[in-house]
């Protein structure tokens, strides 16, 4: 994926020139959107926009990011630990649904075990599994005669 522009040079056409606009029936996104969204919010923006733009209308994005939840929950990937970026679930939520995407489901479990995430006080951190879908177009109404 080539870099994301910075500030206000976020083009509107936001998908990689090497990938097709709306060619793909499933977008898989482990661990990438929590990092490319960091820096500044054209940086969410377009990263979200990427994930809509290479979908096909009925489409779906599977989308796993760090978690950071109410409760305290793992504290892997606080600032100066181990472990991934984490976002609140509205952060996860609202630059995907603000390009238009539905959100279908969310869980909260835990990333795979790893040698490194074992070795982490509490084991593996908790994740986001966003399910996102991209609508079919409105269909145009056929008048009787």
């Amino acid at each position: 994926m080539s870099a994301a522009p910075s500030g206000s040079d976020v083009p509107p056409d936001a998908a990689p020139r090497a990938l097709p606009r709306g060619a793909f029936d499933l977008v898989f996104d482990m661990q990438c959107f929590h990092v490319l969204r960091e820096g500044s919010a054209a940086h969410e923006e377009h990263a979200a926009r990427v994930v809509h733009d290479l979908l096909k209308a009925g489409g779906t994005a599977v989308v796993v990011v760090g978690a950071c939840v109410p409760d305290g929950g793992s504290a892997a990937g606080a600032t100066g630990t181990l472990g991934p970026p984490q976002l609140a679930q509205a952060d996860l939520v609202r630059p995907l649904s603000a390009t238009g995407l539905t959100l279908e489901s969310i869980t909260l479990t835990k990333f795979n075990t790893t040698p490194h995430y074992d070795a982490m006080p509490g084991g593996p951190p908790q994740a986001w599994v966003g399910v996102f879908r991209k609508p079919d177009p409105p269909r145009e109404k056929v008048a009787c005669v």
